[in-house]
C-alpha cells in the first residue's frame, strides 16, 4: 500500500499537503478518519472514498491519495481484528475440546477399572472367602485364573495411557501391539504397513495417536471387519493412512462423541504444521489422511 502523505516522514511533505488540501478538504478528511475508527468498511474502497465526494464539487488528488490511505489502513485494522477474533474462537474452542476430552478419557479409565479390574478383584476376594476354611476342587486355579486377568487389564490400560513400546522400539512395534489388542478384544482384523525410520518423539506420538483414535472409532461406529494402516516417509513428510471397511458415516451429522475425535486427531496434526482429512460416505467404508513435515530426532 502507497503511505499517505500525511503519514511520510519530513516536513516537506506535510507541508505540501497543508498547502494543497482546502479547508473544506482537511475538515472531510477529519471526518472520515473519525468515522473509519468507529464504523465498519465495506468492501469497496472506491465507493467508500467516493462516498466522500459530491457531485459537481472539485477534489484534488491529494485528497483522494490520503483518503483512499485512511480508508486502506482502516480495512487492514478490520482485517486484522477479524483474524485475531477467530483464533480467539479456535483457542476457546480448543481449549474446551481438550477438558472435554480429559473428562472422556477420564470417565473412560474409571469405567475400565470398575467394570473389569473390579470384578475380577471382587470375585478374587468372595473365593478368598468362600474357601479359606475347605478346600474346594478346581477353586485355587479359578482363583489364580482371576488374579491373572486383572493384571492383564491393569497392563491393557496402561498400554492405551502410554505404550512403552512407543518409546523403546518405535511407532511401529506400538502399532503392530495395539493392531494385536483390538483383534484379541474386539474381533477386527487390523493390517499394519509401516516404512519409516525412528522420528522424533513428538510425531510418533501424535501419528500413533491419530491411528489409534481412527482405529477406536472402527470398533464404535463403523461396525467394520478390516482395517488398515499404513504409514510412510519422504524426506520432506510423513504420511499416515487408515482405512476400514465398515459403515462410512456423514461428516456433516457426526454424533459430539466421534465429532470430538476427529476434532482431536485434526487439531494434533495441525500443531504439528500438518493436515488431516477424511475421506467416507455412508456404506462406503472410511479413511483418514494425515501428513506431517518431516522432523527426524
Amino acid at each position: 500500500m502507497t503511505a499517505s502523505p500525511l503519514v511520510r516522514g519530513g516536513g516537506g511533505p506535510v507541508e505540501d499537503l497543508a498547502t494543497t488540501l482546502s479547508p473544506e478538504e482537511a475538515i472531510r478528511l477529519v471526518d472520515l478518519a473519525r468515522r473509519l475508527a468507529v464504523a465498519p468498511v465495506g468492501d469497496d474502497l472506491e465507493a467508500d472514498v467516493g462516498s466522500l465526494v459530491h457531485d459537481g464539487e472539485r477534489t484534488s488528488e491529494a485528497f483522494l491519495d490520503v483518503a483512499h490511505d485512511l480508508v486502506a489502513s482502516a480495512r487492514d485494522r478490520a482485517d486484522l481484528h477479524a483474524r485475531l477474533a477467530a483464533r480467539e474462537r479456535d483457542r476457546a474452542r480448543l481449549l474446551a475440546a481438550v477438558l472435554h476430552a480429559q473428562e472422556e478419557e477420564r470417565s473412560r479409565i474409571a469405567r475400565d477399572l470398575h467394570d473389569q479390574i473390579g470384578q475380577s478383584l471382587t470375585a478374587l476376594l468372595l473365593g478368598l472367602e468362600t474357601g479359606k476354611d475347605a478346600e474346594v476342587p478346581g477353586e485355587r486355579a479359578r482363583l489364580k485364573g482371576l488374579a491373572t486377568q486383572a493384571l492383564e487389564e491393569v497392563s491393557r490400560i496402561a498400554l492405551a495411557l502410554r505404550p512403552s513400546l512407543l518409546e523403546a522400539l518405535g511407532l511401529e512395534a506400538a502399532l503392530r501391539q495395539y493392531a494385536r489388542d483390538l483383534a484379541a478384544h474386539a474381533g477386527v482384523q487390523v493390517e499394519v504397513t509401516v516404512a519409516l525410520p525412528r522420528l522424533s518423539r513428538q510425531v510418533e506420538t501424535v501419528l500413533y495417536r491419530v491411528a489409534q483414535e481412527a482405529l477406536t472409532n472402527v470398533v464404535r461406529h463403523a461396525h467394520a471387519h478390516a482395517a488398515s494402516v499404513v504409514a510412510t516417509a519422504t524426506s520432506r513428510q510423513v504420511d499416515l493412512v487408515v482405512e476400514d471397511d465398515g459403515m462410512g458415516f456423514d461428516e456433516r451429522a457426526l454424533e459430539p462423541g466421534m465429532r470430538l475425535g476427529l476434532d482431536g486427531m485434526r487439531e494434533r496434526v495441525e500443531l504439528l504444521g500438518g493436515t488431516l482429512r477424511v475421506e467416507t460416505a455412508p456404506g462406503a467404508g472410511a479413511a483418514v489422511y494425515a501428513r506431517i513435515p518431516r522432523r527426524d530426532s
